[in-house]
Formats: structure tokens, C-alpha cells, sequence
């Protein structure tokens, strides 16, 4: 946990400042912002249900020449003095949640701009094969500087719809007096120079959206280790802090050839523009896999039960086309023929009647059970999952029916059950998955070859 001590303010009352506290979380998530006293931006937000008014900036003072711009707070509890504005006490405390931040030489405003991003994504450096670090070693006595030899420096810049990307491999190094080593780290390192200006909302998306392009591609949570931003019309970098991009602890240790997107497609370009052009197709679906995937405590296992089926739904009704779909079709025309001929016998009501009934079924008239069929039946991989697929797809069946209607025709073994619950959550992200794999423009057989390889899931295919 990071914190910093300082005093902030209002943008539109620089002179009241007030001692407080920023506390950053990365591995849990967590970004807190304690001020004690009243600012004026915050008073209209205290007087909302449950305080659900989002504060769009403070300004802050974390150090001699350190500034920071918070974004997007909201307060989570506040005592004391809630009604007038006026200087420091003790005794008033207002914990606000923010989402982002910069921190820098300077302040920022909400219609400050930006034109390129450098980021380090974590452990990077595993998506390539092989090191091109050459290790030197010094002694204690000699107090050698850092040397190294970079070899095969491998840069590779490729253009897409909204930036010209360029990759290339930091380096970092630090002298170990104990063992009398100098431990040299490579990174991979991400520029980003944007073909438009992007305000600081639209690139915290931008930078949240390519997280989430990075978890997937990887099979794993994975989060941008450092994220440094330049404002147009300048040369000095600020660092970027946005609360969805939580950190883990280690790599899993996952090989390149059992990542699903290789680094030579990724520095190709074609998968991360498909990303981008349709992420909002399947916005709802990405929600709620990476809300699951931010929570490092589960909480409710069944409320991803539902969430999770609500995706699916949401994928198989956007983008799923069955077998059968052709037979479906003319079904359909031939349906639509027959009313027509006896149209003239019929009232408008017996009319309406007809062309909206089951006889008349479109996809989405399917229910939950043949949906997840279909889903899980498209791939050898998930029926292997799954085990019995019937089976699986009748208890998922009876256990939504369960949550929503808190009714059930049969005995459903995992009602009560938690720990057979959260392995059908899991069973249900890991298919959610394979779709959202399929939807970023990966090839089904890349999909199927590397779904059960990956860190995650290995140990839910039984292997």
C-alpha cells in the first residue's frame, strides 16, 4: 500500500485547503482519499441517498513540488463538521473513493488533454520466448555500476485505428550489496501516440479498455505496472493511477506458446484494433467478467451465477447462429406465408395473436437451457469441462430459476452447497471466457488449443 500525506483543495476555492490522506491499494483494488474537513464540491454530495453524487476533482499537495489531480470521487462515510466549510479539524473526517488520479509537476483540469501514453504491463516480458539480457556481475569490494549487454533489442511499431503503438524492452537494474550481484529486470514497455486529444476521462477508458485486451489475450488478471501520460503541448510525463487496473502478486508462471494471443499477433495489430471496434458489442459481457476478476474476495458466489448467465445470453443472442439456423429460417417464411393466406378470415386480434406466438420463435425465444447447449456444444473443450453436458445445462437451469423465483421443481445438490456452487461459477466465467476469446477475433482452433492451457483454468479441465 502506497500513501501519501498533503493538503487539498476545491478548484474553485484554491484558498481553503485542508490536511489529508491518499492510500492506494494496487493489489486489492483500493483507492481512498481522507480529508479533514469540508470542501465545498462536497457538499452537494452529502445531502444524495446514500451520498450517489460523484465529485469530478480535488486538487492536491502531496510533497514539495508533487501535485495531484483526483477524478471521480465519491464518498463513502463522513462525521463532524457536514455543514460548514471552514478550516482543518480532527474532528471532521469525509472518506471519499476516487478512480483515477495524476500524479506530477502540476495540476490538472477536467478538460486537460493528452496525446500519448507509456505504460510497463505486468510481466510483460513472459510474452516473449526467450531473454535478451546478458547478466554482468560486480563484487562489494569493487562497487562495479550496473552493466549489462541488451542483445536482440527487439522494437516493433505497428499502427491501428486510434494510435501508432511502438514496443520495446525497458530495462531496470539495481546493485545488490548482500549477494554482491547487480539484478538486471527487463520490461516490456507499450507508446501509445494518440491520433486525437483525449480528455482524462475518455483516456482513463482508453487505458482500462487495454487492460482488459491484456488480461484476455494473457488468460489471466494482469494489470499496467506504470502508466505515464503527456499532455499536449509538452515534454514531461505524469504518472496515471485509475482504480480498475488491479495488480497480482506473481505470473503463474504461464508459457508464451499457452498464452492465448501470441506477442508476433499482438505486434500485428489486427487483434487489438478488433478489440477496440467491439468492445461496446460486448460491453456488458466484459463488465461482468472483469467485475468477477477485480474482486479478490468473491462475496455472493450466486450473484456471478446470474451475472454470468446474463452474458452468455447477452453473447448468444449478439453473435451465436446454430446449426439449424437455415431450417429456422424457413420455418419461419413458411409461417409468415400461411398467415398471409388466411389473413382475410381473421380479426386483427386472432392476428396478433398468432404472429407473436411460440409457433413464430426467433433465436431469442430459446430458452436457458438450450442456449447453454449450444454454447458448450461448440467445443470439445467446454463439453469436457462441463462433463455431462445435459446434466450441466438442466441444473443451471433449475438453479437460475431458483435465484430469481426462489422456486424449484427439483432437488438441486448446490442450492446449499457453496463449494459446488462456486465450481459451476467458475465452469460458467471459463465458457463466458471461450465467447469473449472468440469475440476479440481469435480463431476457434487457437481458442480451443489454449482455453484449458492457461494458469486459471488449467485445473478445472481435469488434467
Amino acid at each position: 500500500m502506497t500513501t501519501h500525506n498533503g493538503y487539498f483543495w476545491d478548484p474553485n476555492q484554491p484558498k481553503v485547503k485542508h490536511f489529508g490522506m491518499v492510500e492506494i491499494d494496487e493489489l486489492n483494488n483500493t483507492y481512498l482519499l481522507t480529508i479533514h474537513g469540508l470542501l465545498e464540491c462536497i457538499l452537494p454530495a452529502l445531502f444524495n441517498i446514500n451520498f450517489h453524487q460523484d465529485i469530478p476533482i480535488i486538487h492536491g499537495k502531496i510533497g514539495d513540488r508533487t501535485f495531484m489531480s483526483i477524478y471521480n470521487l465519491r464518498v463513502r462515510n463522513a462525521r463532524g463538521n457536514l455543514l460548514e466549510v471552514k478550516e482543518s479539524t480532527i474532528d471532521t473526517i469525509i472518506k471519499l473513493t476516487f478512480k483515477s488520479a495524476i500524479q506530477g509537476t502540476k495540476l490538472f483540469t477536467l478538460n486537460s488533454v493528452f496525446d500519448t501514453i507509456i505504460t510497463i504491463p505486468q510481466f510483460g516480458q513472459q510474452w516473449m520466448k526467450e531473454s535478451r539480457i546478458q547478466k554482468m556481475f560486480g563484487t562489494k569490494d569493487k562497487r562495479v555500476k550496473s552493466e549489462y549487454v541488451v542483445t536482440d533489442l527487439e522494437k516493433s511499431i505497428f499502427l491501428t485505428d486510434f494510435a501508432k503503438v511502438s514496443t520495446s524492452l525497458a530495462v531496470s537494474d539495481k546493485y545488490d550489496l548482500t549477494h554482491s550481484t547487480v539484478d538486471i529486470k527487463e520490461n516490456l514497455e507499450l507508446r501509445f501516440d494518440l491520433n486525437s486529444l483525449y480528455e482524462i476521462n475518455n483516456l482513463v477508458e482508453f487505458v482500462e479498455n487495454f487492460h482488459r485486451f491484456y488480461t484476455l489475450s494473457n488468460g489471466q488478471k494482469l494489470g499496467l505496472n506504470s502508466i505515464l501520460i503527456k499532455e499536449t503541448n509538452s515534454d514531461e510525463y505524469q504518472t496515471l493511477l485509475i482504480k480498475n487496473n488491479p495488480l497480482t502478486k506473481d505470473s503463474g508462471s504461464a508459457s508464451p506458446e499457452n498464452k492465448p494471443l501470441s506477442y508476433q499477433e499482438f505486434v500485428n495489430g489486427k487483434f487489438l484494433n478488433f478489440f477496440f471496434r467491439n468492445k461496446n458489442t460486448f460491453k456488458l459481457p466484459l463488465d461482468y467478467y472483469f467485475s468477477y476478476l477485480y474482486r479478490g474476495n468473491r462475496g455472493d458466489t450466486s450473484i456471478y451465477f446470474i451475472l454470468f448467465l446474463s452474458a452468455l445470453e447477452v453473447i448468444y443472442n449478439k453473435s451465436y447462429k446454430p446449426k439449424n439456423i437455415e431450417e429456422t429460417t424457413k420455418n419461419s417464411r413458411e409461417f409468415s406465408s400461411i398467415i398471409e393466406e388466411i389473413t382475410p378470415y381473421l380479426s386483427a386480434q386472432k392476428i396478433q395473436f398468432l404472429t407473436q406466438s411460440k409457433y413464430n420463435k426467433t433465436l431469442r425465444d430459446k430458452t436457458i437451457k438450450d442456449k447453454i447447449l449450444d454454447l458448450v456444444e461448440i467445443s470439445p473443450k467446454l463439453q469436457k469441462l462441463v462433463k455431462d453436458k445435459q446434466q450441466f445445462a438442466e441444473e443451471v437451469k433449475s438453479m437460475r430459476h431458483y435465484l430469481i423465483h426462489e422456486e424449484t421443481k427439483n432437488d438441486l445438490e448446490f442450492k446449499n452447497n457453496t463449494q459446488t456452487l462456486r465450481k459451476r461459477v467458475v465452469q460458467l466465467k471459463i465458457i463466458l471466457e471461450y465467447h469473449l476469446l472468440i469475440a476479440l477475433g481469435l480463431d476457434k482452433e487457437t481458442v480451443e488449443k489454449k482455453i484449458d492451457m492457461t494458469m486459471s483454468n488449467f485445473m478445472h479441465f481435469g488434467h
